[in-house]
């Protein structure tokens, strides 16, 4: 009887730890808009999260009615910083899928008060969802097209510190400085 009531045990723990995916949001940077990064948000999460009162299902109709208001809480998960916090916006762009699972795309623009060519590197910290979902992760995939080309792809979670964004302008101001001492030099 003993061994019964250990397997019940084990189903049973094994079907409450399966009960709860981790959900997983991508964000995307590229160098062309370095004040901008795309985030596409899983219509679950933004339910779930992001919803005063979760609709059962959540229609396309409601996620633009309610756009501001998910935009001003996505905006207070992240935070981008330079010199000092930038101003951050998010609005909804559309829907997109992936695999079996429909997504809000979201925009994010920020404006930071002194960033010109020899500013510091945008800063991202990711925060969002976090404190309702731990389990939860966000795949940043970071494209830059300016010499070196260079690609990366990050995960974030709760415990990431805050994770530097490649800059065209600031490669662009260093080629031009080391090309500058190597033609004085010569």
């Amino acid at each position: 009887m003993k061994i019964w009531q250990a397997i019940f045990l084990t189903m049973t723990l094994c079907g409450t730890l399966q009960a709860h995916e981790a959900s997983t949001s991508y964000l995307y940077w590229h160098s062309s808009m370095p004040q901008s990064l795309r985030l596409d948000l899983s219509l679950t999460d933004v339910m779930m999260h992001l919803s005063d009162a979760p609709p059962e299902t959540l229609s396309w109709r409601v996620l633009q009615q309610q756009a501001r208001q998910f935009g001003d809480r996505i905006a207070a998960g992240i935070s981008v910083e330079m010199d000092s916090p930038c101003l951050l916006e998010a609005r909804l762009h559309g829907l997109t899928e992936y695999v079996d699972e429909r997504f809000s795309v979201w925009q994010l623009n920020w404006h930071c008060t002194g960033n010109g060519p020899l500013a510091p590197h945008p800063r991202l910290d990711y925060q969002l969802l976090y404190a309702q979902d731990t389990l939860h992760r966000a795949v940043l995939s970071v494209q830059s097209d300016s010499w070196p080309k260079s690609s990366r792809v990050t995960v974030l979670d709760p415990n990431t510190e805050p994770v530097t964004l490649a800059s065209r302008w600031r490669w662009a101001t260093t080629a031009s400085l080391l090309m500058v001492i190597v033609l004085g030099t010569l």
